[in-house]
């Protein structure tokens, strides 16, 4: 039996945490990794 993995990215609120999830959502990007699911 074979599982897909899926990656989740789970986000929080609040001033420049914004920027530094941009930079990290760019890199994820980046380096290839889909993000199946998104919260926050």
């Amino acid at each position: 039996m074979s599982t897909e993995m899926k990656t989740g990215l789970v986000l929080s609120g609040g001033g420049a945490v914004g920027a530094y999830q941009a930079g990290v959502v760019k890199a994820l990007a980046e380096c290839g990794t889909q993000i199946s699911m998104v919260s926050g």
